[in-house]
């Protein structure tokens, strides 16, 4: 399946951009805060170091599921303490793995991604 992965590659395309994550680290959607210049709300986070990054790369990973992401995700938030407990946790996982794979899905892979507003598109230019 295709997955999204943390990546340098076209960083200081936008100024501000910034790449804190380890490259090819999973990433998923960050928490927002209401703050306009912190930069949450235009980056992706990493599910191992849970930092941030401008930019991630659409990667094809054999033998990866939908399910492992999800696992992947609640064992992150987890970590974070930002799952809750009891089952609910479990199931935000999952939809936010399937709309990390829908997502995922849409580009080719090398495709570089940006997230601005909770709206992913590909960076100009970058579409294999």
């Amino acid at each position: 399946m295709r997955a999204l992965t943390a990546t340098a590659q076209t960083q200081g395309q936008h100024a501000g951009d910034f790449a804190w994550c380890d490259a090819g680290e999973l990433v998923t959607f960050g928490s927002c805060c209401d703050s306009a210049g912190c930069g949450c709300q235009r980056a992706f986070t990493g599910l191992t170091t849970r930092k941030g990054t401008t930019t991630a790369v659409v990667a094809e990973r054999a033998a990866f599921t939908v399910t492992d992401l999800a696992a992947a995700i609640l064992s992150s938030h987890r970590r974070a303490g930002l799952a809750s407990p009891g089952p609910s946790a479990a199931l935000d996982a999952a939809r936010e793995a399937a709309t990390l794979a829908a997502i995922a899905s849409r580009y080719p892979a090398g495709s570089i991604l940006e997230i601005r507003a909770h709206k992913v598109t590909a960076r100009e230019g970058t579409r294999p």
